[in-house]
């Protein structure tokens, strides 16, 4: 038997309402979120810290970050986290032990090193308020500060940091002294960034040609992708990169080994841009591990590349080319991450699917629909509290939990129960019980999370139950 832990009191209607994000980044196995009223939310994966929430436990259920309510961009590494406050400061945590927190702690070949250099909370990256944008790889961390400059830091092997050695930098480090850049990001040991005038240009690990220089040779400083200078956003994964130009033209080059390309077609690996059809109407890029989303500027949501840890069409089949999810026309903004991926509705929804091994889908288990705990539907993420957590002091056990079918209430002394009502994630009440309060069947209930609400004569008490 185990006591089930509180979240929080809220009032509880038939309806919540769960439109309230704004901004999503999926990691290598786990997510982060901002609210639309700027408070930071995690789960998933914790191994090293990066969900900041002060332990190293897995989160199921979104998990609130601090109390703060000024988190204006988040960035989701492998073991690492980022985010950027309103008043422009840089925040770091998870595991730095290859200099990842930019604190200038102890690295890799140091006589003090330790691999678990963790912070378990965000920490503040330095004093400056000038930082504008933040991207981060599996070891290595690109940003821009608002005056157009670039820094990087982190694990650098191969040249990624960018400043012209391969030696690990664990505070940011200004790549060149130019002030027009725009647009970066980074995949898992490249980095990419766009200039003012369009133009492209790539550094890191090119084993697979995701430079996209003609070459597969590394690049430890920034070198230019083509003379081109119409690109306008870039996004690069594992080993494979996408770009859009101005004129809404996708390409594509590096890996095609999980059919990432797109190109309709199992092509060898390219290390230079190659066009994906002949449409002129995509408008946002973003490259997983080894899976792509899109969005067309009709808001239409497309992926393709592996197939394996779930698509949001009900299939776990690799995609050669563009394929579209649903009918709906309401997507605004999309993460891939390792291999699961978040996207965000125009109402300010928020959807994912993919692998959940870890719980980075925030259902409330390490499970989906689907084989191998992956989720091949679009599933929504709740707006409900349900990562504070208090003891219940002894007030209610409610037991077995999860459970397949049974559910048994018991009260305190003196605790008189009223009612009892169940409702799914989305604030739709499925059960409002008034008789026999102390054993409930949900036996016909759907397998998922729901929120138990124990009403008292005073309060109501509301807990999470698990349907197997």
């Amino acid at each position: 038997m185990r006591n089930l832990m509180i979240l929080t009191i809220f009032f509880l209607t038939s309806t919540i309402n769960a439109q309230c994000w704004q901004k999503v980044s999926s990691g290598n196995n786990h997510t982060l979120a901002i609210k639309t009223d700027g408070t930071l939310w995690a789960w998933g994966n914790n191994e090293g810290g990066q969900l900041g929430d002060g332990t190293t436990i897995n989160k199921y259920t979104t998990t609130q970050i601090g109390t703060d309510s000024d988190w204006q961009s988040v960035a989701a590494g492998s073991v690492t986290s980022y985010g950027i406050k309103t008043n422009g400061t840089l925040w770091a945590w998870g595991n730095g032990g290859l200099g990842e927190l930019g604190n200038g702690g102890p690295v890799l070949g140091d006589p003090d090193f330790n691999e678990n250099n963790y912070s378990l909370i965000p920490i503040q990256v330095g004093t400056e308020n000038n930082w504008y944008i933040v991207k981060a790889g599996i070891g290595h961390i690109v940003a821009l500060k608002n005056d157009g400059t670039l820094w990087a830091w982190g694990y650098n092997a191969y040249g990624q940091v960018g400043e012209g050695t391969s030696v690990i930098r664990n505070i940011p480090i200004q790549i060149g002294s130019e002030n027009n850049w725009q647009f970066i990001d980074c995949g898992y040991d490249q980095s990419f960034a766009i200039k003012n005038d369009g133009t492209l240009w790539a550094w890191g690990q090119n084993d697979k040609g995701q430079l996209g220089d003609g070459t597969n040779t590394d690049r430890n400083s920034p070198i230019q992708i083509s003379t081109e200078n119409n690109w306008q956003q870039v996004s690069t994964g594992a080993y494979t990169t996408i770009a859009i130009k101005t004129e809404g033209t996708l390409w594509t080059w590096g890996s095609n080994e999980s059919w990432q390309l797109g190109t309709g077609e199992f092509m060898p690996n390219t290390n230079v841009p190659a066009q994906v059809g002949t449409e002129t109407t995509w408008h946002a890029i973003s490259s997983g591990a080894f899976q792509v989303t899109a969005l067309k500027t009709d808001r239409t949501l497309w992926v393709w590349g592996e197939g394996f840890y779930g698509f949001g069409d009900g299939t776990n089949i690799s995609k050669d080319k563009p394929t579209q999810i649903s009918n709906e026309s309401n997507w605004q903004n999309i993460s891939a991450g390792g291999v699961h991926t978040s996207v965000l509705k125009t109402d300010n929804t928020l959807w994912n699917w993919g692998w959940n091994f870890s719980g980075q889908l925030a259902n409330g288990t390490n499970t989906g629909n689907a084989n191998n705990n992956t989720q091949n539907t679009p599933i929504q993420v709740s707006c409900l509290s349900l990562g504070i957590e208090e003891d219940l002091n002894g007030l209610f056990i409610v037991y077995p939990n999860p459970t397949t079918g049974l559910i048994k209430i018991k009260p305190g002394n003196n605790i008189i129960v009223k009612s009892i009502k169940i409702t799914d994630l989305t604030g739709k009440l499925v059960l409002n019980a008034k008789n026999n309060l102390l054993q409930l069947n949900i036996q016909n209930l759907e397998a998922g999370v729901y929120i138990l609400s124990i009403i008292t004569e005073n309060k109501s008490y509301n807990t999470t139950i698990i349907k197997e």
